[in-house]
Parts: structure tokens; sequence; C-alpha cells
């Protein structure tokens, strides 16, 4: 199997992607000095697939089921994303007072 640049573009438009035989490395643009985030895909010999968003150089989010396809790890990863996004965004909404 090989990484189909044109699926990285679909789920992840406006990436740019650096592409090898067997991975695909992509940087999100981040204004925080806390988080330096990137995306990664790998093409294993058995022919699975990963991706990670990796949040700095300790944290990061996977989404890796055996046998699955390029597109479906890529859907995967968008929607724990999408997840994630939610989940920060509900708890910003409800941030205790400011204690005096």
């Amino acid at each position: 199997m090989a990484i189909d640049p044109a699926l990285l573009s679909k789920h992840f438009p406006g990436l740019e992607w650096r592409l090898s035989s067997d991975s695909a490395c992509a940087k999100v643009v981040s204004e925080s000095r806390f988080i330096d985030p990137s995306i990664t895909v790998l093409d294993y010999k058995d022919g699975t697939f990963s991706a990670s968003l990796y949040l700095n150089d300790t944290l990061q989010l996977s989404s890796w089921i055996e046998d699955e396809s390029l597109e479906g790890v890529l859907v995967s990863l968008k929607g724990i994303m999408s997840d994630l996004r939610d989940a920060l965004d509900r708890g910003l909404q409800h941030q205790a007072p400011a204690i005096e």
C-alpha cells in the first residue's frame, strides 16, 4: 500500500505534507508557545496504517486499527480531533469565577 496524497489533502486541506516511502508528516500552524502540533501518517508493511496528532514532543493522540484503510484512520483521527475540540470548548464555556 502507499500513502495517497489526495486522501491527505481531502481530509486535512490546507496542510503541506512531506511524503516519504512509508510516511507523511504535516505541521499544523499554531500561535501557542505551549504546543507545536503536527500530524504523522505511517504505512506499515502488513498493509495497515496509523495516524497520530502530536501536540508537542511528548503528547500525542493516535488512531490505529489493524487492517484499516488509510481513509479510515484519517477519518478516525479527524473525529478524535473534533471530539477534543468540542470538549475543550465546553470546558472553556464553564469557567469558574475569578478569585479575588
